[in-house]
């Protein structure tokens, strides 16, 4: 009888409207999170293994091969350019590039040019693309950039062959 008996602990308080009260309780639950967060590890480098959380510069540095190479591992349909880095431009271009293709203002390129050539990541792979005319060439592999209407933004366009053409918005900066 001398003894104080426990309360049940109650949730959290929180307000709830008049139209939330009376709707259903599935309809009430927290959205499922889940799904977007797969989606959004396809494009994350370190989700696809491209790169270690715990220490980017101790992944695997990529080897320099040819386009036929490079795709024949790549899903064609779905031929994305991937982020480079520094070490990776150097092994092309230890004395630096010209121009750079990035998404944003702030992400890593996806492709560097230099005067003879350019270079780029598929499937985990560098290529070395040559200059032809007003784009890069590695057969099959074709990188082009072109202006569009909005004088801060071009369209990287890639194709892989006859049967594959991507455009990809992005900002193309060069240092002269």
């Amino acid at each position: 009888r001398g003894r104080a008996r426990a309360r049940p602990r109650r949730a959290a308080a929180r307000r709830v409207g008049a139209r939330e009260r009376d709707a259903p309780a599935a309809a009430r639950a927290r959205p499922a999170v889940a799904p977007a967060v797969r989606l959004l590890a396809g494009r994350d480098p370190c989700a696809r293994g491209l790169v270690s959380r715990a220490d980017p510069a101790a992944a695997a540095a990529p080897e320099l091969t040819d386009a036929a190479e490079a795709l024949s591992s790549e899903v064609v349909k779905t031929v994305d350019p991937e982020f480079l880095t520094e070490a990776d431009i150097a092994k092309v271009f230890p004395d630096g590039v010209a121009c750079r293709f990035t998404y944003t203002e702030t992400s890593p390129p996806v492709l560097v040019t230099g005067d003879e050539g350019a270079l780029i990541r598929i499937s985990g792979d560098l290529v070395r693309l040559e200059a032809d005319g007003d784009g890069f060439e590695a057969d099959p592999l074709t990188a082009k950039v072109n202006q569009t209407e909005n004088g801060d933004l071009q369209d990287l366009i890639v194709t892989a062959g006859p049967d594959y053409t991507a455009g990809f918005r992005g900002q193309f900066t060069c240092a002269n």
